[in-house]
């Protein structure tokens, strides 16, 4: 077994070379395998959950400092907030 070359299948009917830039979307090459392990990995994964946790997180704090706008002495209104903007949140990325 030493010595021989990995056998690659076109599993979808094309054969792409190694630095030839595939005609579809980013997202649907990353999904069929067409991209680079380390692209797929830090571009799509690491930055792409940062993107997605650094929104969230600003939307419930911004509903969070909107429902203390409402009313300043009561906590009540931050936590209605607070949870307003959870269920935002979970609703858009389910």
């Amino acid at each position: 077994m030493a010595g021989q070359n990995p056998l690659f299948i076109a599993q979808f009917g094309t054969t792409l070379k190694q630095n030839q830039a595939s005609p579809g979307p980013w997202w649907k090459d990353g999904w069929q395998g067409k991209m680079q392990l380390w692209k797929a990995f830090w571009v799509c994964f690491v930055f792409g959950h940062g993107i997605v946790i650094g929104l969230g997180s600003g939307l419930m704090i911004v509903s969070m400092v909107l429902g203390f706008a409402v009313d300043a002495g009561s906590l009540d209104a931050g936590f209605t907030g607070l949870a307003t903007g959870g269920t935002v949140l979970v609703s858009v990325l389910e």
